[in-house]
């Protein structure tokens, strides 16, 4: 046999087949990124919050009457829209950062983290985040309503708290700027305590930046309604505090006064005898802990420049080189941020939706050294960074070293935070450092206080402990999936996933009406078990649509365990099928059923007719049904075959022939 000459090879391709092949490229493209894009709610959380957000949640409109004048938020139509204004930025905030950014370098990354006191809105915060500066805000719970509810609805970092009598919520040298825009904080009072707070949370070379009174009071104490003694003896006040502390001042400009804490200590002024240093022994015990009228000394532990943003995310903290955190090297440092990066890859495969717009309010109920937020970073997302006070080890320092945000934080506690705030919740071993403190319900309630509907919760721990959370889970109302871990089935720790559904009061009702109906209508049929069949059509198709709601995971990310759901449903119809044919050989035991005489038994070279599609998954009841059917037009086509045979004279077809 000739061979061909033209092998495959060689053969020219058809212009046609490559542009069949281009198109159908463009056209997979265009649906993977019509599939990915989503179409609910929860997929319209953009990173432009800057402007504006739904006011569903938020009925009270008193702030938008008593701050119109400060241009805080403005209500129009169904919306709150924010314009970045305020009293000590009438042209925005925009403009306000312009002026700052000519003495504070936020361009070259060497200023990351910010602390705004007496936030607002957090207006601030919010265009910072255009410039990649990250804005730590807080603000107390006042007569102007919940501000850090809005800042965190607007999805900008928040916390409800106070500069008052305890210490804040962080370790020494966290930020690289402090801001205070009319926060009314009294700065020269009480020997300066608040600003040697400032100073234990500001590192070397941060800045200190003070707008409002009595900055530039000469111009404005009209203005604001205050004498000139006062003001001028306020401000001489904060000047000498700032030089006690070794700040620089870097300029005054308008109503804007900005310090510098140097980095060089050799260069500061002798310590006054009034004022002592604090104790260094353990800096970082800050929970619950009264401030003092003392100076934080800069240590040698945190020694080591950081380098600029973004370059300090993976680089080597000053913490971690110098060894002030026990337990960790450089080789185990690293060893930690490539097990998160295995981590949130194995998240990725579930959830595909963290890569993308869908989770903007991101928190680590136990963060460590802040290697699922490193792992998980996007300009388009950010996490707060827990660290427990139950911990073994305080690395919070160590996620301020990154770039990163945090605060430490008891989870016997309520979180500093409004309900329904944050997208995503992920928790690592969180259950088992509070074992013996307090009860995991609590834990699991104050969770399911602050997650938003439709979001999500990730744990890892122990396969015991998960299946603890899991009967927990479930009696909230959560969708829960369990997965192995990405190394090996063997592991004991577990992933477990989580959706909180949304759900009201009404609907609550609406269901238990459905069930009491349901479960009436069931007792008015026959006498017979079915298998739950039609139970798991209406179960899968509550599920199916729990996951194509907006903020589900759906297709491809299956949080709904389908194997488990199918997997019970077998095994429940073999055990039916089984007790019916014990019960129906009991009775034929009993009572011996009567041969037909019109329908004879099957020959013995005759088979069974093959099971239809459709009998798939029929109870046994219908299948007997089924086959005495078959039994029967097997007898009639015997009959009708020796009719036609007799009618034609041929020899007759005995029943031991084969049809």
């Amino acid at each position: 046999m000739a061979i061909k000459g033209n092998s495959g090879e060689y053969k020219a391709r058809s212009p046609l087949g490559m542009v069949i092949a281009v198109l159908l490229c463009c056209f997979f493209y265009v649906l993977g990124a019509w599939q990915r894009s989503g179409y609910g709610k929860g997929d319209s959380i953009v990173v432009a919050v800057t402007r504006q957000t739904a006011c569903a949640n938020s009925k009270k409109k008193s702030l938008t009457v008593e701050k119109a004048v400060q241009n805080w938020v403005q209500y129009e139509g169904a919306v709150f829209r924010f314009p970045g204004g305020g009293t000590q930025f009438p042209h925005g905030a925009d403009k306000y950062i312009d002026q700052l950014a000519s003495v504070v370098p936020f361009a070259d990354g060497s200023v990351r983290s910010v602390l705004d006191t007496g936030c607002g809105v957090a207006s601030l915060g919010a265009y910072l985040d255009s410039r990649g500066v990250m804005a730590m805000s807080f603000a107390p719970r006042d007569s102007h309503e919940a501000q850090v509810q809005f800042a965190l609805e607007r999805g900008v970092p928040a916390f409800i708290g106070v500069l008052g009598s305890v210490k804040l919520p962080f370790p020494p040298r966290s930020f690289d700027m402090a801001h205070c825009s009319r926060c009314l904080i009294q700065w020269s009072g009480n020997g300066g305590m608040y600003m040697m707070e400032v100073d234990r949370v500001l590192g070397p070379g941060g800045y200190w930046v003070l707008s409002g009174p009595p900055i530039n009071w000469k111009a404005n104490h009209r203005k604001w309604q205050r004498t000139e003694e006062d003001l001028g003896g306020e401000q001489k006040r904060i000047e000498e505090y700032a030089q006690m502390l070794c700040w620089e001042k870097v300029t005054e400009m308008a109503e804007i006064g900005v310090w510098r804490k140097r980095t060089d200590t050799a260069a500061c002024p002798a310590m006054p005898p009034a004022v002592q240093a604090c104790d260094p022994a353990n800096p970082d015990d800050v929970w619950y802990k009264n401030m003092e009228t003392c100076i934080t000394p800069s240590t040698t532990a945190a020694g080591g420049e950081l380098q600029s943003f973004p370059e300090r995310l993976k680089a080597i903290p000053p913490r971690i080189s110098s060894g002030a955190v026990q337990g960790f090297i450089v080789e185990s440092y690293e060893e930690e941020n490539r097990r998160w990066e295995r981590h949130v890859k194995a998240y990725r495969k579930v959830n595909y939706k963290l890569d993308t717009k869908r989770y903007r309010n991101i928190m680590d109920m136990n963060a460590g050294v802040g290697g699922f937020a490193a792992a998980i970073f996007s300009p388009m997302s950010w996490v707060m960074n827990v660290v427990p006070t139950a911990a073994e080890l305080s690395t919070l320092g160590v996620i301020y070293e990154r770039g990163l945000i945090g605060i430490y934080h008891d989870w016997c506690e309520a979180f500093s935070t409004y309900p329904r705030t944050y997208d995503l919740i992920h928790a690592n071993g969180v259950f088992n450092i509070y074992r013996d403190k307090c009860k995991m319900e609590d834990i699991m309630l104050e969770m399911d206080r602050i997650l938003r509907p439709e979001g999500t919760v990730i744990l890892r721990d122990d396969i015991n402990v998960l299946l603890r959370v899991d009967k927990v889970a479930t009696g909230m109302r959560w969708k829960t999936m369990m997965a192995n871990h990405e190394d090996s089935p063997h592991i004991r720790e577990k992933v477990l996933y989580a959706i909180k559904p949304y759900w009201t009061a009404d609907s609550d009702k609406s269901s238990q009406d459905q069930e009491k109906k349901a479960t009436s209508s069931k007792g008015k049929g026959s006498d017979s078990e079915p298998c739950p069949h039609a139970a798991a059509t209406t179960r899968s198709s509550t599920v199916s649509s729990s996951l194509s709601r907006p903020g589900s995971v759906g297709k491809r990310g299956y949080l709904w365990n389908w194997r488990r759901i199918s997997r019970r449903l077998r095994r429940r119809c073999r055990w039916r099928r089984k007790r019916s044919r014990s019960r129906s050989r009991a009775k034929d035991k009993q009572e011996p059923a009567k041969e037909e005489e019109e329908a004879p038994p099957l020959n013995v070279g005759e088979e069974e007719a093959p099971m239809m599609e459709e009998d798939v998954g029929v109870w046994p009841e219908q299948h007997a049904i089924l086959k005495s059917i078959r039994l029967e037009s097997a007898a009639e086509a015997r009959r009708r075959c020796r009719q036609q045979m007799e009618a034609a004279q041929a020899p007759a077809i005995t029943d031991n022939d084969e049809i």
